[in-house]
């Protein structure tokens, strides 16, 4: 796979002036690109950089500037590899076939019947102990005390 990239400045925004100096650049929206030159397969990233305002001595009148300049900027606030890998990445999602919606190979309104769970329950001939204690408190007669309400 042979990559080829390429910035595109896509718009410059500017002060007109400040500090006497004029047309300082302060925005630049950009576009990276990366095209596989075996399939023709490009993909990009777009951005923008904000730069801030330049030191007299440095300062690249403004029908100075080329592009390098610009895009030796705008690697100082992006990691290249990164962008790079990222393109390259989209361009290997790019390469694998089209993924198209296809019928279900079955039916999905269906109804598949689950035979119910019998479980047979064994009654113990013999009450238990908490059995008979309740049916004998059942049948006590009520106290004075039973309206009382405990504190």
């Amino acid at each position: 796979m042979a990559l080829e990239y390429k910035w595109t400045i896509d718009n410059i925004k500017c002060y007109s002036n400040y500090n006497g100096l004029n047309n300082i650049v302060k925005t630049v929206a950009w576009t990276f690109t990366c095209t596989d030159t075996d399939t023709n397969k490009t993909t990009s990233v777009s951005s923008y950089s904000e730069f801030s305002n330049p030191e007299t001595e440095n300062f690249i009148q403004y029908s100075d500037l080329t592009i390098n300049n610009i895009i030796s900027w705008i690697k100082t606030q992006f990691s290249i590899d990164n962008l790079k890998k990222e393109l390259q990445n989209e361009l290997s999602r790019l390469a694998l076939p089209e993924e198209t919606p296809v019928d279900l190979p079955f039916q999905t309104n269906e109804l598949i019947e689950v035979p119910p769970i019998i479980e047979e329950v064994v009654a113990d001939e013999t009450p238990s102990e908490t059995t008979e204690q309740v049916e004998e408190e059942s049948n006590e007669t009520p106290s004075e005390t039973t309206n009382e309400v405990e504190e």
